[in-house]
């Protein structure tokens, strides 16, 4: 029997959909994995071999999402103290990223605190969209405090 997959920030948020997972999961007999963003992204090169890529579509499916599949020389993935961050304040701006737009309460309250501190509410799509001087900037202001 293939195993329930779910997506790892579900599991760690321990969501009803996790709940949910691991009851039926239990009721069939089967294991639960917890899916990260690197089990669903291939290079190039990883989505020719057969294996990998069905491995990586059927982990993909069960949580609803496409496999990504990236370059050969595609950038690493952002280190630092930056990573598994949604936001982050500065003195005069309050960068969102796309991830933590999807959560609309979140959000909002996000957007209305700026406002009434009168800083900029910055979306960006990840931490690697910024301008690499900027990034080392928030970094370096992360290191600091």
């Amino acid at each position: 029997m293939k195993p329930i997959y779910i997506a790892k920030e579900e599991a760690d948020r321990n969501s009803l959909e996790f709940k949910s997972a691991v009851k039926q999961a239990d009721a069939r007999g089967v294991n639960v994995v917890h899916v990260t963003p690197d089990m669903i992204t291939l290079t190039r090169s990883q989505a020719r071999n057969r294996a990998a890529y069905q491995k990586a579509q059927e982990a993909a499916e069960g949580i609803g999402r496409q496999v990504i599949i990236v370059a050969d020389n595609a950038p690493e993935a952002l280190t630092g103290p930056l990573v598994g961050r949604t936001f982050l304040k500065t003195e005069s701006t309050v960068y969102v990223t796309s991830e933590l737009m999807r959560n609309r309460a979140e959000f909002l309250r996000l957007e209305a605190e700026a406002k009434r501190n009168h800083q900029q509410l910055r979306p960006i799509k990840s931490w690697d969209a910024l301008p690499q001087a900027e990034r080392e900037q928030l970094e370096a202001s992360l290191k600091d405090a």
